[in-house]
């Protein structure tokens, strides 16, 4: 959803802060703990020196140690990129309004979203 704020009406209405914190926590879940965590988790069943649990079974062990938990690696740190892109110096960064509050006053989404993704002007 925090994404999806980026480029939708309502999103302009939700604090700054809020979105951060909300992306921080999907980097955090994503790249840290599916990612990084399982990624080393599996690499040290596959090697032996942690036990495979039964239900698993060392194929599935191996297919998530070099499929699987690349993918959420590489899917948190993007989302991480993505995220810091758009707030601190990217095209079309995200700022608050004039007075000050936080709110988002724009959809600012970066040049490559304007490609994927087309707005409304509402």
């Amino acid at each position: 959803m925090s994404l999806l704020a980026l480029v939708q009406h309502w999103g302009r209405k939700i604090p700054r802060r809020q979105l951060l914190v909300a992306r921080g926590i999907a980097v955090a879940i994503m790249g840290i703990y599916e990612g990084a965590a399982s990624w080393v988790q599996h690499a040290l069943m596959v090697a032996g020196v942690i036990d495979i649990p039964a239900g698993l079974g060392r194929r599935s062990a191996y297919w998530h140690l070099v499929f699987w938990d690349p993918w959420w690696l590489v899917g948190g740190l993007l989302f991480g990129l993505a995220t810091r892109h758009m707030f601190h110096g990217g095209v079309g960064r995200c700022r608050g309004d004039e007075a000050g509050s936080g709110v988002i006053a724009h959809p600012c989404p970066c040049a490559c979203l304007r490609k994927l993704l087309p707005l409304s002007t509402a």
